[in-house]
C-alpha cells in the first residue's frame, strides 16, 4: 500500500486533493467514472485513509486505497531581542 503526504499550511490547514490525476485512459470509454471516498477539498486535521476507484461503461473497474499523511513542518516563530 502506498501513501500520499501533505503539509499543513501556515494556518494549519490541509485538504484532500482531487486524485483524478491517478486515472489513466480507458480503451473503450472516453469518459470513465472516477470516485474517491473523501471528496476533494475536504479539510484534514489528521492522517486519513482514502479509496479511489474508476469504472467504465462496460462494467470494468479498478480501485486502490492509501493513507494520506499530514504533517506540520513549520516551526513556531520567535522574535528575539
Amino acid at each position: 500500500m502506498e501513501s500520499f503526504s501533505l503539509q499543513f499550511d501556515i494556518d494549519c490547514h490541509a485538504s484532500v486533493p482531487d486524485f483524478s490525476f491517478l486515472m489513466g485512459p480507458d480503451n473503450c470509454d472516453p469518459n470513465p467514472t472516477f470516485s474517491q471516498s473523501i471528496e476533494a477539498n475536504t479539510p484534514l486535521s489528521d492522517d486519513t485513509f482514502i479509496e479511489v476507484s474508476v469504472s467504465d461503461s462496460k462494467g470494468n473497474s479498478s480501485s486502490c486505497s492509501f493513507w494520506i499523511f499530514v504533517s506540520d513542518e513549520l516551526p513556531p516563530s520567535l522574535e528575539c531581542i
